[in-house]
């Protein structure tokens, strides 16, 4: 499987499933209009740990950072800014799962949280996000990573900079039998102009929206 570069970011398709990684221009709006046939649901994203249930009927802009859906043609967003847009597919659930995860999320495990609480194995797909060359931490946030992975520190951690990817993996490894996320999206949303980044832009940084749908 691979992925197909549009306008708006980048998509893969299977039979099952929708999988869309956006890039600047992927607005609400401009989703809608490239994917007329789908419907779209979107959460107040609050840097925890929640996980919701969406549905066609269910509340807009609740306030969490993770939803599933068993519906067909309601995709799941997650907006993103340099946090990790996490996109999964069970095929023995048949449901999608879309989680939003900046560096708190992954302290609050809200990934290893999701999986949990679903269960069963899945397709997992990791989105662009801001890579290690550009992540530098504090030595506070330092101390509240380390609490969240089995991997000794050195493995992630070196010149005051941290690779969330490589603990993201090790929490996704902790508690599924998923298969290895998918690499091939992981783009430096800092350095890389086609994305939003809130450490390049600061306020003035968008949110591209990324989604994954039951077909």
């Amino acid at each position: 499987m691979s992925f197909k570069e549009t306008d708006l970011g980048f998509e893969l398709k299977t039979d099952h499933y929708l999988v869309f990684f956006g890039k600047k221009d992927s607005s609400l709006e401009n989703l809608k209009i490239a994917y007329p046939n789908f419907s779209f649901k979107m959460l107040w994203q609050v840097h925890g740990n929640d996980l919701l249930h969406s549905t066609s009927k269910s509340e807009e802009n609740q306030r969490a950072d993770a939803h599933w859906t068993e519906e067909k043609k309601l995709a799941l967003i997650s907006k993103s800014a340099d946090c990790i847009p996490v996109l999964g597919f069970s095929k023995e659930l048949n449901l999608v799962l879309a989680i939003h995860a900046g560096w708190r999320g992954v302290q609050n495990r809200i990934i290893t949280k999701s999986l949990q609480s679903l269960g069963s194995s899945w397709d997992l797909f990791i989105g662009p996000h801001i890579t290690k060359e550009s992540f530098e931490i504090q030595n506070d946030c330092l101390e509240l990573l380390k609490t969240c992975t089995r991997l000794d520190s050195k493995a992630w951690y070196d010149n005051q900079k941290a690779d969330l990817t490589k603990i993201v993996f090790d929490q996704i490894k902790e508690v599924t039998t998923a298969q290895k996320p998918l690499t091939t999206m992981i783009f430096d949303t800092k350095t890389d102009s086609r994305f939003h980044s809130h450490r390049r832009d600061r306020e003035a940084a968008g949110r591209q929206n990324s989604f994954i749908v039951l077909l």
